[in-house]
């Protein structure tokens, strides 16, 4: 039985995480893929831009990236307003 060494220990554990990074990046490509999210990034979609409009809608606000954004609100009623704009906002975007 050999002795560990913090060294050795640390190494490992990076390794681990390393391996665990790799996976969750190839199941994010992967997923993005099948939703088609490259392709409307790539066509000039702002996913950001969308939710942070579509939130006025519910008394709310939101953004983030061009690829991932998420909003809150205080106006559940809106919410088939907020869908609209967001529709809306997607389609002038690919245009």
């Amino acid at each position: 039985m050999g002795i560990s060494s913090p060294l050795v220990d640390l190494q490992h554990q990076y390794d681990l995480l390393q391996k665990e990074y790799e996976y969750e990046k190839e199941t994010y490509r992967q997923q993005s893929e099948r939703t088609g999210l490259r392709k409307r990034v790539a066509q000039g979609v702002n996913a950001g831009v969308v939710v942070r409009e579509a939130a006025k809608a519910i008394n709310g606000g939101g953004g983030g990236q061009p690829f991932l954004a998420t909003a809150g609100g205080k106006n559940p009623d809106g919410i088939q307003a907020a869908i609209d704009k967001a529709v809306e906002l997607i389609v002038e975007q690919v245009k």
